[in-house]
């Protein structure tokens, strides 16, 4: 594996979270970030799944830059509790949908992220090219 730039650098915070059947949990979170040095902001929904202390999440999301530029994102994780309230670590993998031609490389390539929570719902993300 080698890990190609940097692509995706973003904060935000949980916008909404809820309980679902199974101890299933759905949760909406918004962030601003910059991708390949451009300004966007995301939105994105997921729901984990408890698994052997874990947790197993599944991600949809849309980013859009201030130029009007949009990356659908589908990502897949695990994570774990790292403290009390929200605080948590979550490292996975995303592959990305860019509907503009400047940011067309990520059609071709999977990306790899890292995901930390603090107690209060404000979260840092960076995500990888995998090449």
């Amino acid at each position: 594996m080698v890990l190609g730039d940097l692509a995706f650098e973003e904060t935000g915070k949980f916008a909404g979270i809820r309980a679902l059947p199974d101890g299933k949990v759905e949760a909406t979170y918004q962030g601003t970030g910059k991708l390949f040095g451009t300004d966007y902001s995301s939105i994105y929904t997921g729901v984990a799944t408890p698994h052997g202390g874990t947790l197993i999440a599944e991600f949809h999301g849309i980013c859009t830059t201030k130029d009007g530029g949009s990356i659908g994102v589908w990502a897949h994780g695990r994570g774990r509790p790292t403290g009390s309230g929200l605080k948590a670590s979550w490292r996975g993998g995303v592959i990305w949908q860019a509907s503009s031609p400047k940011f067309a490389r990520l059609n071709s390539v999977p990306g790899v992220w890292e995901f930390d929570v603090d107690e209060g719902g404000n979260f840092h993300l960076k995500v990888w090219e995998w090449k």
